[in-house]
């Protein structure tokens, strides 16, 4: 499927995604780590996955959100209301502008850049791009010969 054709599909499922809510069960708003407590530490990126016994050992591994891999920090929000409140709060991404064509007219179509479109070793890939009709190894420039 072209592009062109993919793109509008893809933003009416993103479109259609945001506007679904769901409440959670009871036992869906448990600190992920130790099921024991309630959700009450929501992370920046909007998640709120554990409790506030467990968010600072899983914060000390690592300060992205497991659920997101954006950044957890700061945490946006504490308390045993954070359990009641939606989990993840869709953002829809801003729409750039688009680029104008680049200076001198012509806009750059199909190509690859770089290279003729054969790749960044010629197209011959392999090492050295001769297909193993170079010098023995030892005999190259500056090997210390005659």
């Amino acid at each position: 499927m072209p592009l062109a054709d993919a793109l509008p599909r893809l933003e009416a499922l993103v479109e259609a995604a945001g506007e679904v809510e769901e409440t959670a069960a009871p036992e869906e708003r448990q600190c992920d780590l130790c099921y024991d407590a309630p959700r009450s530490v929501r992370f920046a990126c909007g998640h709120a996955l554990y409790c506030e016994a467990c968010a600072p050992r899983v914060l000390e591994r690592d300060a992205n959100c497991p659920a997101c891999r954006q950044p957890a920090l700061p945490i946006a929000a504490t308390g045993r209301l954070v359990a009641a409140q939606t989990t993840f709060v869709y953002q829809p991404p801003t729409r750039a502008a688009p680029h104008p064509p680049p200076a001198g007219g012509a806009a750059v179509v199909g190509g690859r850049g770089g290279r003729g479109g054969r790749g960044g070793r010629g197209g011959r890939g392999g090492r050295g791009g001769r297909g193993g009709r170079g010098r023995p190894r030892g005999e190259g420039r500056g090997a210390g010969g005659s």
